[in-house]
């Protein structure tokens, strides 16, 4: 876009300076032919030749005049036209970049919340592995504890059955040798 609009300013200027080019020599053509006109009371077939061919030359330098100046108008509607493109654009394009900024910036703060509650869930997933280890290695102790009491739970049994047996044939024996 950039460049379109210097291209237009560029032919922009070079038919406004071949305009003022135009004009001078219009301007000093319409000098000569009033000092023609002054200066000679009678005319001359050379001197009618040299107004005619004047004539003819500013005319068509008339018509070259008008032919860039239309030119030159229509440059400048068209670089106008350009540069209201340009900052309709430049506004639309400024728009979607603070879109794209204000997404970008949310989706940072998202990914940091996301961050976050992913390490808290690390801890607590560590914290919650050192529980369980540590439960497991409790029931472990308590198994052994168990099965130690338990252990001893049937050896007291065994001694007191052994213990009754003893009572029990003691009693017999005894109740036997008294008549």
């Amino acid at each position: 876009m950039q460049e379109t609009i210097a291209l237009y300013e560029e032919r922009l200027s070079a038919a406004e300076s071949l305009r003022y080019e135009h004009e001078q020599h219009i301007s000093s053509l319409e000098a000569g032919l009033r000092s023609i006109k002054a200066g000679e009371g009678s005319r001359d077939s050379a001197s009618q030749i040299t107004l005619s061919a004047t004539q003819i030359d500013n005319e068509r330098l008339q018509e070259q005049l008008r032919h860039y100046s239309e030119r030159c108008t229509k440059l400048e509607e068209k670089l106008e036209d350009a540069r209201a493109t340009l900052e309709r654009d430049g506004h639309s394009y400024q728009d979607k970049i603070a879109q794209l900024r204000h997404d970008d910036g949310q989706r940072k703060r998202d990914l940091a919340a996301k961050t976050k509650e992913v390490e808290q869930l690390m801890k607590s997933e560590g914290l919650m592995r050192l529980r369980v280890e540590e439960i497991e290695e409790a029931l472990r102790e308590s198994t052994v504890a168990l099965e130690n009491t338990r252990a001893e739970l049937e050896m007291l049994r065994a001694e007191l059955a052994v213990n009754a047996f003893h009572r029990i044939m003691v009693i017999l024996f005894t109740s036997q040798v008294e008549p």
